[in-house]
């Protein structure tokens, strides 16, 4: 189906995509990125809910216009997995995120749409807490949160090809 999804929330927001568990995953997403005053932006992995609605798993973000990958646990950073600045300052606009989960090691890249090869920053980290769960976009602002994201491609790369197409 064409066309945008637009994620609104008080705080935080989501929009749970993928029904199925995956372990090993790489999701691509484009986004409508907002320099000063909007959300941390980015892709939830490996993502378990509990009974009381609260998540674990791994958020990689836009975070002050810095790239972190977190683990949650009850909806709450509670360990900086990966951290790093941009290689250049970004820009207001479309931008590509890529998030990666091989085993423990998980690594975020920042793309421009306009040049899909510009790299404008990656961040990587190790970590073996979470080993599979559910996809989500979404992100988090204490004045309220909204973002659109398009043209979102996750790869399941258990899949006997090596990186299946589950979109």
């Amino acid at each position: 189906e064409e066309g945008t999804l637009l994620v609104e929330g008080g705080n935080t927001g989501g929009a749970f995509l993928i029904g199925a568990e995956l372990a090993d995953f790489q999701i691509e997403v484009d986004f409508n990125y907002e320099v000063g005053g909007g959300p941390d932006y980015g892709a939830f992995a490996r993502i378990t809910r509990h009974a009381n609605e609260t998540a674990n798993g791994y958020f990689f973000l836009i975070n002050n216009g810095n790239l972190q990958i977190l683990r949650l646990q009850n909806d709450q950073p509670v360990a900086v997995v990966g951290q790093a600045s941009p290689t250049q300052a970004l820009e207001s606009g479309w931008l590509r995120l890529v998030f990666t989960g091989i085993g423990d090691q998980l690594t975020g890249h920042v793309y421009s749409t306009d040049q899909p090869e510009a790299l404008l920053g990656e961040v990587s980290g190790a970590d073996s807490t979470y080993t599979s769960g559910l996809v989500l976009l979404g992100g988090s602002n204490s004045s309220g949160f909204r973002a659109e994201y398009d043209n979102l491609k996750v790869l399941d790369s258990n899949e006997p090809d090596g990186c299946g197409d589950i979109t």
